[in-house]
């Protein structure tokens, strides 16, 4: 009896220690995981691709498309008359948009232009370009409604929709944005002022301003697959050109030896 008492102890004994063991490595892998925040989402995303699906955009635009392929698809949307073109300005879209202010929302339609960039015959950019004198219709001043629109109704009015969707969001502070962007291969907004980043997958959406005498605002969608794609080509561009710059450099100095010694 007293054997069966020690063998049954000895078995509840390894069984309090497995469990015991079971749930600290739970713990602990709950502690190593951490939290999905828009910094370490955007470093995902600049870097190789990681979903397999195209990320479908604004008007129907999707990565991964040709310039034959967005060519096409253009002319379709214009066939549609979701867009229309107008000389000198490419291919433009209206959009109604919301001012909000104290005495109230303003709700008005304004244009769009609307562009594609690509790098190596794959779409890397679409950019939907809101410019002021597009939008102007009484000569050089600006029209009230236009003026007043700012950075934070853009926000208001595309927020929503970008975090539905799944996307992270950041303000970005301008002196960060102006020191850091050149790294990453995007252009550098001229104009400071806090403009806000969505992140998904390799998506990046940017709502910001360009000069600020002209009143101009970007919804730009970047690729950051094709953009991280690009960036490592220059690099490498860059390092065989101070390579070949150093091998010559060394064999001119091999040469100056060379004709030191006759003296």
């Amino acid at each position: 009896m007293k054997q069966f008492i020690t063998i049954l102890s000895l078995v509840m004994l390894l069984a309090s220690c497995g469990n015991n063991g079971s749930s600290s490595k739970s713990s602990s892998s709950d502690d190593e995981q951490e939290p999905v925040t828009y910094e370490t989402a955007f470093q995902q995303a600049y870097g190789p691709r990681v979903n397999a699906t195209p990320d479908t955009l604004a008007l129907g635009f999707y990565w991964g498309m040709t310039k034959s392929a967005t060519t096409a698809h253009v002319k379709l949307l214009a066939q549609n008359k979701k867009i229309f073109y107008k000389d000198y300005k490419g291919y433009m879209y209206k959009m109604p948009l919301t001012h909000y202010d104290e005495t109230g929302n303003t709700t008005d339609d304004y244009v769009f232009r609307v562009s594609t960039e690509h790098y190596k015959d794959t779409l890397k950019v679409m950019n939907l370009w809101l410019k002021g004198s597009d939008n102007n219709h009484s000569g050089y001043v600006l029209p009230t409604k236009y003026h007043n629109l700012t950075m934070e109704d853009l926000y208001k009015e595309f927020g929503p929709i970008f975090e539905a969707k799944g996307y992270l969001c950041m303000a970005v502070d301008p002196e960060m944005r102006m020191s850091n962007d050149s790294q990453y291969g995007l252009p550098e907004a001229e104009w400071k002022g806090i403009e806000y980043r969505f992140v998904k997958d390799n998506t990046l959406i940017r709502l910001w301003r360009g000069q600020e005498w002209y009143d101009d605002f970007f919804i730009t969608y970047y690729d950051m697959s094709v953009v991280y794609k690009e960036q490592q080509d220059i690099a490498a561009k860059e390092a065989a050109a101070a390579k070949k710059a150093a091998e010559e450099n060394a064999a001119k100095e091999e040469q100056k030896k060379d004709y030191l010694r006759d003296f």
